[in-house]
């Protein structure tokens, strides 16, 4: 999806989560029968995902789209047995082997 190696998004409740602005051009793909891909159907960039069975009532946000990412440090990586042996994950922060399964 990004060409990069990860992918940091901010996971949020979906009560919690609304968008302000531009909701004219939203737009979304089914990438499978559960998860949603938002973007912009305009300039194609990509906004949040959703995955309501799996992951019910939580809209997934790439970190980019958020005002003041910059300040925001991950609490958890998932996928850990498959980063780059460059990657070098904070002490504290919880690493899991693939993504979990419940909120």
């Amino acid at each position: 999806m990004t060409g990069a190696a990860y992918s940091s998004y901010v996971v949020v409740r979906e009560q919690q989560f609304s968008v302000t602005q531009g909701s004219e051009s939203l737009t979304a793909y089914a990438v499978t029968e559960r998860t949603r891909r938002h973007f912009c159907k305009n300039c194609g960039t990509p906004l949040f995902n959703t995955n309501p069975e799996t992951y019910k009532g939580l809209t997934m946000l790439y970190l980019g789209t958020v005002v003041g990412h910059e300040h925001l440090a991950p609490r958890i990586h998932i996928f850990c047995e498959n980063k780059l042996p460059s990657v070098h994950l904070e002490q504290s922060s919880q690493c899991f082997p693939g993504a979990p399964t419940s909120a």
